[in-house]
């Protein structure tokens, strides 16, 4: 098997692991009494907790970051500039930058072998681990020590605006190649982005950040300090291509599978998405 028809069964894995993933945050969460939302940009994606028995509203997640994409975790978090946080926790990881993680729990998916499971196995797995960390992050609200580091302002949270989940209801099972489209789209994003950095005039190139890119992950370009950017994404439901968009509506696609990508030179990805920036732009670099 190639590399480029490994990374496309890789991201039918990620597509079924995030279905399989709703499914058993339902099982354990059911409509009736949670309100879920689904979560994502370029450096995270997954499910936030809107509403849930006395859970802090739209603080909590149960998610998976793409550059650890072997670590699934349910974590407490949310913006928080003024929590000057020990040192202690800076350590740690729970305050990071201004964002603040005081509570997170975690499974290894590697190391569990998650990716050995069948099926029904895989979705008991899930289901069992949100179980538990649901469990320990009730604890968690309610304790002594939460209300002691806890802003009041964060202390219940705020019911957010729900984001509508939009995943398949049937999925298959799982394999490792999850693991492997996550690190080639890795590689991908890190060649494009040196490239970015060289276009004339640039302003600034930046992840997609926003908390409604479920959808797609991608790299945005400003030039000249204007208005408007340019993006590059990889649409989940389309990962065969990087697409070039523009305001106003104009596409530039680049397939991955048709110019059989990952099976390429280094030197050679490099020169065809060079050549895809400059034909998107309309530059020469």
């Amino acid at each position: 098997m190639t590399k480029t028809e490994t990374y496309m069964r890789g991201m039918n894995d990620i597509n079924n692991f995030y279905s399989m993933l709703y499914a058993a945050m339902r099982a354990s969460m059911p409509e009736l009494e949670a309100q879920i939302s689904q979560s994502g940009a370029y450096v995270w994606r997954g499910y936030r907790i809107d509403a849930f028995q006395t859970l802090a509203h739209g603080q909590y997640y149960c998610q998976i970051y793409p550059d650890h994409p072997d670590i699934l975790m349910l974590q407490e978090g949310y913006l928080d500039a003024k929590h000057r946080g020990e040192e202690k926790e800076k350590k740690l990881g729970i305050k990071a930058g201004q964002y603040y993680y005081p509570f997170t729990e975690t499974i290894d998916l590697r190391r569990t072998r998650f990716f050995e499971f069948n099926q029904e196995e895989q979705l008991g797995f899930l289901r069992s681990f949100i179980d538990g960390a649901l469990q320990k992050a009730l604890i968690w609200q309610q304790s002594e020590v939460r209300q002691n580091v806890t802003n009041p302002r964060f202390q219940h949270g705020k019911v957010p605006r729900l984001i509508r989940v939009r995943v398949p209801k049937t999925f298959d099972r799982v394999g490792e190649d999850f693991l492997a489209a996550w690190e080639y789209q890795r590689l991908l994003w890190g060649t494009l982005r040196n490239i970015l950095d060289q276009v004339p005039n640039r302003e600034w190139v930046r992840p997609n950040a926003s908390i409604h890119n479920f959808g797609f992950r991608g790299l945005r370009l400003r030039i000249d300090s204007s208005a408007e950017t340019s993006r590059w994404s990889i649409y989940f439901i389309k990962p065969e291509r990087i697409l070039f968009q523009i305001p106003g509506g104009r596409q530039n696609p680049y397939n991955l599978v048709e110019n059989k990508y990952f099976d390429l030179p280094i030197h050679e990805q490099e020169k065809q998405l060079r050549e895809f920036v400059q034909a998107s732009l309309g530059i020469t670099l």
